[in-house]
């Protein structure tokens, strides 16, 4: 009743103590949220454009055979510090709607292992890669049987050619020859098994080069290698003619008869790499020199670990963490300052009352319990205004303030302004509460409940006797 009475009395000295160390905590957990989101971001935009540690496209891999899978990933597999390496076939497809091509990013993937080394989050997909990668395992037999692929497509695709799960449609495959027709295009029969949101690196929206003509890309899809490679071989590898043998054909030059009936075996190219390495820096350069020398050198890579580190060095963005940073350390130093002075300047005040009150049969502990309890009621009631304010401004604030600037250096320097302003839009940016909030936040009623205890030491240090003589003319 008496710390409420006090309070009540001089509501001016509460309100203004309450407010101050409220827009402290809010400010600071404004602060820490964005950097964590910041980095956050950052980090999203690295595992996304790479698809796993390291990954990039084959020099030269028009020779590689399905059946020489694990040959071609035995180097990359015996380097230092790899903990997998995947391989798999990288390609763009076409569909035609409505007499108009939509470019789809085609991803052939060994479903049995690719989920060990890529880099899927929740938001790319609801599913977990392991799941989706197990139902292509499942339908590979049939899919083979019906030559028809089961694929994993991301919105944009299904958006773009208006499917579903379970839409059957056909690709033509502008990279991989066709023996059949002897031309320079492949059909390719599939089937939607699902749809995600996102499929790493693949970048919707954005125009690419191909061929020196400029294409934009609809959306992406994955399907497995096996099982891909398998329906196409069996494709294409017919008579190219496609004509039965006549009494006529006696008369042909040999040479040309035994070309005219042989078997030609399609083969899938394997064109791409995904490798899954430790963190450490020995292990990281003695990587990064390999990928980027002969004989295991890839063309067009990407380097998770790399690219975060130049996204979190951009100017803009060091300039506003310094910026956050000093500015919530300041505050949080001014304000501790001024709510220990004005404790105590509150405690010296009071000294007389905290006098009359012991003097009238009150007991320390019950003095100091009403102005721990008066002090008590300031600071829970700033930490939940606090926590309220800075939830508030961290949830409307923070996801427009979050970005990533166009590198200066690096494989994404490369992207023009519109490439990059696709990307950014990908894929919602997250607001992140940081682990360091909770312990920031302890500290912080660490300092004032120390603070609060001094000020009760000082009120409580002479006796009562002392203190009814301080008055004394």
């Amino acid at each position: 009743m008496l710390a409420f009475a006090h309070m009540a009395r001089s509501p001016r000295q509460t309100l203004r103590v309450t407010l101050l160390l409220a827009l402290t905590v809010a400010f600071a957990i404004f602060s820490l949220v964005f950097t964590a989101s910041q980095t956050q971001r950052s980090s999203d935009i690295a595992a996304f454009e790479s698809g796993a540690d390291f990954s990039g496209d084959i020099a030269a891999s028009g020779n590689a055979q399905q059946g020489l899978l694990s040959n071609v990933l035995a180097p990359y597999q015996k380097l230092p510090g790899v903990i997998s390496a995947r391989g798999g076939y990288n390609g763009d497809g076409v569909v035609t709607v409505q007499f108009q091509d939509t470019h789809i990013a085609v991803k052939a993937v060994d479903a049995n292992t690719f989920a060990q080394t890529a880099y899927w989050t929740t938001q790319d997909s609801s599913q977990s890669l392991a799941s989706l990668m197990a139902q292509l395992v499942q339908q590979r037999q049939a899919a083979i049987e019906q030559g028809r692929v089961p694929v994993i497509i991301d919105a944009s695709a299904a958006s773009s050619l208006n499917l579903q799960v379970g839409s059957k449609f056909t690709m033509t495959m502008s990279d991989l020859p066709d023996y059949a027709l002897d031309t320079n295009t492949s059909a390719l029969n599939s089937v939607v098994m699902a749809i995600v949101q996102h499929i790493p690196t693949v970048n919707a929206g954005t125009t690419q080069d191909a061929g020196g003509s400029t294409i934009t890309v609809g959306g992406g899809m994955v399907l497995d290698y096996t099982t891909f490679a398998q329906v196409y071989q069996l494709a294409n590898s017919i008579n190219p003619a496609g004509v039965s043998f006549t009494p006529q054909m006696v008369y042909m030059n040999p040479q040309m008869l035994q070309e005219l009936f042989t078997v030609k075996k399609a083969v899938l190219p394997i064109n791409h790499i995904w490798l899954h390495t430790r963190d450490d820096a020995q292990t990281l350069a003695h990587v990064r020199t390999a990928l980027t020398t002969a004989p295991l050198h890839l063309d067009t890579l990407f380097d998770r670990r790399a690219l975060q580190d130049t996204l979190n060095v951009e100017p803009l963005y060091l300039d506003l963490l310094t910026l956050l940073t000093i500015g919530a350390t300041i505050t949080l130093l001014l304000v501790l300052i001024g709510y220990v002075l004005a404790s105590w300047q509150n405690a010296k005040l009071r000294s007389g009352t905290f006098t009359t009150l012991r003097s009238l049969g009150a007991t320390s502990l019950q003095v100091a319990g009403q102005f721990v309890l008066e002090q008590g009621f300031v600071f829970v009631f700033a930490l939940l205004i606090g926590f309220l304010l800075g939830g508030i401004l961290s949830a409307t604030v923070v996801p427009t303030l979050v970005f990533s600037d166009v590198p200066i250096s690096g494989i994404l320097s490369n992207l023009s302004d519109s490439q990059f302003y696709l990307i950014q839009h990908a894929f919602p940016r997250q607001v992140v509460i940081p682990s360091t909030l909770s312990m920031a936040l302890a500290l912080f009623a660490a300092i004032c409940i120390i603070a609060i205890g001094t000020m009760v030491w000082t009120v409580m240090r002479p006796s009562l006797g002392q203190a009814i003589r301080l008055n004394e003319d």
